[in-house]
């Protein structure tokens, strides 16, 4: 889990390794994902890939989906603590630490996350011109 203000790389150090031909990431936005969730109900996605969640905490939580609220980020992250083996296929980067990430998902959800991450906090001026 890649954590800092805005402006500091995270984004733009994933996209710089995501062709790896050993091991390629899939990079996705919670925007996208947010999105996705809003016309379908869900989103799936893969187990065999590394994926990349981009911008955790920029999305709407919870996802409204026909005026139903979907906790999706909270049910994929209970999903993948049951499933431990899948903890090194995900990379997560935020603006967000620990206390906002509670506010947003709850304390379950970042109980689990510390577990299940090693955290690598960036700080720093804004790279962006």
């Amino acid at each position: 889990m890649i954590i800092g203000e805005s402006g500091l790389g995270k984004t733009e150090t994933l996209k710089a390794i995501k062709d790896n031909p050993l091991k390629p990431l899939r990079m996705v936005s919670m925007i996208e994902v947010a999105a996705h969730v809003r016309e379908t109900g869900s989103c799936d996605l893969p187990l065999d890939r590394i994926i990349v969640l981009d911008d955790l905490g920029c999305e709407p939580v919870p996802i409204k989906y026909f005026g139903t609220d979907i906790r999706w980020f909270s049910d994929f992250i209970e999903e993948r603590y049951i499933m431990q083996e899948t903890f090194t296929n995900l990379i997560i980067t935020t603006n967000y630490g620990g206390e906002q990430i509670q506010e947003l998902y709850g304390y379950r959800v970042r109980s689990r996350l510390r577990e299940m991450f090693n955290v690598i906090e960036l700080t720093g001026k804004d790279l962006r011109k």
